[in-house]
C-alpha cells in the first residue's frame, strides 16, 4: 500500500501473505525495503530482480487485483485501477511524443497522480527528474535547465503556489521543456490536461519498449 499524504510515502508492492517471521520483524523495523520481506512463493514474482517496475505493477496487478495500493485522503485506489491508469497514462505520453531516454520532470507533491505519472513513466522507459515539490521556481528551474528535460508534472496550484504560472513565465528560460502536464485546470503553450492525455491513452495498446 502507498499512503500519498504529508510529506511520507508508504510503498509496499504486493503480494501475498507474509509468514509470521516476517510479520515480526516489519512491527520491529518498520518498513524499510518493500523487497526484502516479500515472500515470493507461488506470486509469479520468483525473478522480481530482473523485472522493470512497470512489470512488477503488472505482475501486483495480476496477482492482487483488488488488493488496495494507494490511499490518497479519500481515495483507494486498487493495484489493478493503478496498473489500468498508468497504462493509458503512458500510451497518452507515448502518442505525444515521448520515448525511452527521454527525460520528464515530476514536480508535484504526493498523491495518487504523482504514482501514476512515475509508473507510466517507467512504462515506456522514460527517465524521471525528482523536483521537490516544495521548490520555487528559482531552484526547480536549476534542476528542469540542468536535466534537460522535454517534459513536467505539475498541479495547477498546492498549497497556494500557483506552479503552473511559474513555469510558464520560465518556460522561455527552459530550452528543452517542450510539454507541460497539468492536473487540475490550466492552459498555454504546450499544456496539456492530466486526464486529457489518460483519455488520449485510454484503450491504446502501449509501445513495446526494451527496458
Amino acid at each position: 500500500m502507498l499512503a500519498a499524504g504529508g510529506w511520507q510515502l508508504a510503498i509496499s508492492f504486493l503480494l501475498p501473505a507474509r509468514s509470521k517471521r516476517q510479520e515480526a520483524r516489519s512491527k520491529k523495523y518498520g518498513h524499510l525495503n518493500p523487497f526484502i520481506y516479500t515472500d515470493k512463493r507461488n506470486s509469479g514474482m520468483d525473478n522480481l530482480e530482473d523485472l522493470t517496475l512497470g512489470q512488477v505493477l503488472e505482475n501486483s496487478a495480476t496477482e492482487s487485483p483488488d488488493k488496495v495500493a494507494i490511499v490518497d485522503g479519500d481515495r483507494r485506489t486498487t493495484f489493478a485501477e493503478l496498473n489500468a491508469t498508468a497504462n493509458a497514462l503512458a500510451a497518452g505520453l507515448a502518442e505525444i511524443g515521448f520515448k525511452k531516454g527521454d527525460r520528464v520532470a515530476i514536480y508535484m507533491k504526493n498523491s495518487l497522480e504523482f504514482v501514476t505519472a512515475f509508473y507510466a513513466l517507467q512504462k515506456i522507459g522514460v527517465v524521471v527528474v525528482w523536483v521537490n515539490a516544495i521548490y520555487r521556481m528559482h531552484e526547480a528551474e536549476f534542476v528542469l535547465k540542468n536535466s534537460e528535460a522535454k517534459g513536467l508534472f505539475i498541479f495547477n496550484e498546492w498549497d497556494g503556489y500557483d506552479y503552473l504560472s511559474e513555469i510558464l513565465k520560465s518556460k522561455s528560460r527552459l530550452p528543452d521543456l517542450e510539454h507541460v502536464m497539468v492536473v487540475g485546470s490550466g492552459q498555454g503553450a504546450n499544456v496539456t490536461g492530466y486526464d486529457a492525455l489518460i483519455d488520449i491513452g485510454s484503450g491504446k495498446v502501449l509501445p513495446v519498449v526494451d527496458i
